[in-house]
């Protein structure tokens, strides 16, 4: 009697990259996510520091965690 070897499912991808242009894009719900709320994360900083010259800079620095995770993400999500 042959043994079944469990399958692995194909993983998922949350981006493409572009037709046009450089850079990728979002595909599925996940993907969506990620670029809303990195988009809309410098607003609740903004407002709770007042927009003081420290939510500026957090808001900088939130921005560029927000690019090297997204550059990362997209480098083990994207396609190839």
């Amino acid at each position: 009697m042959p043994v079944m070897e469990p399958q692995e499912s194909p993983r998922r991808r949350w981006f493409r990259q572009r037709t046009f242009g450089y850079g990728w894009t979002p595909i599925t719900w996940e993907g969506w996510l990620v670029t809303l709320v990195l988009t809309l994360s410098p607003i609740p900083i903004l407002i709770l520091t007042h927009a003081s010259l420290l939510g500026v800079g957090l808001v900088l620095l939130v921005v560029l965690i927000g690019f090297l995770f997204v550059a990362a993400l997209t480098s083990w999500q994207g396609d190839s």
